[in-house]
């Protein structure tokens, strides 16, 4: 671990817009032993790739934190070098780096949307599943951002306006997490996050001026769903959304979207990011509202037979 690197990238942080999961007061939050690798040529900072290092079955782990969907390699490279040059660079920067990190067993990072330079990675032993998103320019006005949406979802969140009312939920936390931890045990999964963690990132973002948390509620104060988000600059991420089972109102998580992405367009952002869904049903719902489809590269690398018997007995 390198205490000089991380000093530095802070230093960078305060004179870059970097996206929210970049920054180091998200990595402070997410992660308690987290560092960065950084190259650079002539005292000029080429790239940076933040990475959480975890202990487990006395295995050495690099991989996306909790509740963190981008992570990997974030180049600052002139826009005027070709497509060839780019690559190449972008090739020497990753081996750069690549030789950077502590020694570990497994590696998995999901890179940001855009970033399809698969091959060094290859050549490092990486594998490939392809991840996608969807992503809505929201610069666009209101009303083809509207007229884009799906009829039967603009018709759900027609009604689900009739019905529910749209409040803060930061005080409301402790449902929202209920609520998603049942809705994701509801489908047979497990739920992921400890209720402290979950309770700080909400809070910390909240500090920070660059979340948006917010309730569906009936005339009777009945939370109904809560969508919580995140953002940078430029962008805000769909994070997580939770119903009710005791009080489901179809349009609720639509209505609550549909008041985010107009949240992030009045604040001047340039994208909304639903943050992406292998589920064929949420796929299909994030679709729906017009965005276009966007890749990413989900890449792991696994040297630990200890890893690859614990991955085979989990799938």
């Amino acid at each position: 671990m390198s205490a000089d690197n991380k000093i530095k990238y802070k230093q960078f942080a305060e004179e870059k817009q970097l996206p929210v999961f970049f920054q180091p007061w998200w990595l402070d939050a997410v992660s308690n032993k987290w560092d960065v690798v950084i190259a650079e040529k002539q005292g000029n900072i080429l790239a940076v790739w933040p990475y959480t290092f975890e202990k487990k079955l006395h295995l050495s782990l690099i991989r996306n934190p909790l509740l963190t969907p981008y992570s990997g390699p974030l180049f600052f490279l002139p826009d005027t070098l070709s497509s060839y040059k780019r690559i190449s660079l972008e090739e020497k920067l990753i081996s750069e780096m690549m030789g950077q990190f502590p020694k570990w067993d497994f590696m998995e990072v999901m890179t940001l949307p855009g970033f399809n330079n698969f091959l060094p990675f290859h050549h490092c032993g990486f594998t490939n599943t392809q991840r996608i998103t969807y992503h809505l320019d929201i610069t666009q006005p209101e009303s083809i951002l509207w007229a884009n949406i799906q009829s039967k979802q603009k018709y759900a969140i027609k009604k689900a306006q009739e019905i529910l009312h749209l409040t803060d939920a930061y005080e409301n936390v402790k449902l929202l997490y209920q609520m998603h931890r049942n809705t994701l045990e509801s489908k047979g999964e497990k739920h992921p996050y400890p209720e402290n963690f979950f309770n700080k990132i909400i809070d910390v973002s909240q500090k920070q001026n660059a979340s948006y948390c917010k309730a569906a509620s009936t005339a009777n104060g009945t939370i109904a769903a809560i969508a919580f988000c995140v953002y940078d600059a430029t962008a805000m991420y769909l994070l997580l959304t939770a119903t009710n089972k005791n009080a489901k109102y179809n349009g609720a998580v639509a209505l609550l979207i549909w008041d985010a992405i107009l949240a992030a367009k009045e604040k001047g952002l340039q994208l909304f990011d639903f943050e992406g869904s292998m589920d064929k049903g949420i796929e299909g719902f994030f679709r729906s509202f017009g965005g276009q489809r966007k890749n990413y590269l989900n890449l792991t690398c696994n040297k630990s037979n200890i890893w690859k018997l614990r991955e085979l007995l989990r799938s």
